[in-house]
């Protein structure tokens, strides 16, 4: 790994930390800085190599549970 990518490895684990919502779209764009652009695949590839993930609400949050009683209308 060069010492360019672990440069630009610090701002989005920092900012994954304060804003752990945010997903390889907007760190992008807050890490692009005028003297080193990063775009959205190289962020989403340092993402990977550090294991973050944005939040986001998984499938299937609201499915009932089998033994709860149905009520019809």
């Amino acid at each position: 790994m060069s010492d360019r990518d672990l440069s630009l490895m610090e701002r989005p684990d920092r900012l994954h930390v304060e804003h752990p919502f945010l997903g390889s779209r907007k760190l992008a764009i807050l890490t692009s800085s005028p003297g080193e652009e990063a775009n959205r695949k190289r962020v989403q590839r340092l993402m990977r190599l550090m294991g973050l993930e944005c939040l986001f609400p998984k499938p299937k949050t609201s499915v009932a549970s089998r033994s709860h009683k149905k009520y019809s209308y």
